[in-house]
């Protein structure tokens, strides 16, 4: 049995982006992107979607809303929201932002036949009530947890999945955790959203605690 780590995703709702404004030269100029701008082939820069693509990060851009994805090592990840999505914050402080979302998200790997047997123990203590009608050998299960941590609301959804592994389909189990921060409307909203990029290692720590808590952690 092991667990791998997808790579995490940092989401900043707001009431209006505009995409077309953050050009691969915009994101250059601004310090986003290196001094040159590279970016990947599969980059796009559209009026109403920016996708660019770095060897350290991928940044989406909708109308609604910005995806970050860190592609480095964990230990690097909180400077590099802070020094490049800061950036782009900071530059932009017009913009009405709304919530900062900050996600992860684990794979439990065990042996295909036992991922209902796995989430039936885990899940399903009891056979009686709705479980009665989950008794099949092939029943399987998940769990939902919340709590309030720091700034955030921490939401843990945990459920079977199966994903494309070298064109054969695995079963895992996934635990995926959320942690959303709404902001009031008379807040200083990128005061907020830096605040919140600052607490990314210390919300990154509770999804370990949570997962050696559970009994999969390193």
């Amino acid at each position: 049995m092991t667990w791998s780590e997808n790579p995490p995703v940092v989401v900043l709702l707001a009431r209006q982006f505009n995409p077309s404004v953050l050009s691969q030269v915009w994101l250059s100029r601004n310090g986003i992107l290196d001094a040159e701008g590279t970016v990947k082939a599969n980059s796009i820069f559209a009026e109403n979607l920016v996708q660019a693509v770095t060897d350290d990060f991928v940044l989406a851009v909708l109308p609604d809303q910005l995806q970050f994805v860190p592609t480095v090592e964990p230990a690097s990840q909180q400077k590099l929201i802070e020094d490049k999505l800061g950036a782009l914050v900071n530059k932009l402080p017009h913009i009405p932002y709304r919530a900062v979302g900050l996600n992860f998200n684990w794979h439990l790997i065990v042996d295909q036949e036992d991922v209902p047997a796995f989430t039936r123990k885990l899940f399903a203590g009891r056979d009686d009530g709705l479980y009665e009608r989950f008794r099949d050998s092939n029943a399987r299960f998940g769990a939902y947890f919340s709590k309030d941590f720091a700034a955030f609301r921490m939401k843990v959804d945990i459920k079977p999945t199966s994903v494309d592994v070298d064109g054969e389909q695995e079963d895992r189990i996934q635990f995926g955790f959320n942690f959303h921060s709404a902001f009031q409307q008379e807040s200083d909203a990128v005061a907020e959203v830096l605040n919140r990029f600052g607490q990314w290692n210390s919300v990154r720590e509770e999804t370990m605690q949570t997962l050696k808590a559970a009994g999969f952690g390193q």
